[in-house]
């Protein structure tokens, strides 16, 4: 799953509509590759299960 997501993600930050966003936004479009990406992914996944959130279940 973590997997799949990177490579969303990775895909995602490339697309002309992520990158006019950011833009908007005054922010890099970017993500963490590789084992960068697991480490943010678990932080947030454990700070989402500690706050009862649901959104991150993996």
């Amino acid at each position: 799953m973590v997997a799949t997501l990177e490579s969303v993600c990775a895909d995602a930050t490339k697309r002309p509509e992520c990158q006019a966003i950011a833009g908007r936004l005054n922010v890099e479009a970017r993500y963490l590759p590789g084992a960068a990406f697991r480490k943010l992914f678990n932080v947030l996944k454990h700070e989402n299960t500690a706050n009862g959130s649901r959104l991150i279940n993996g």
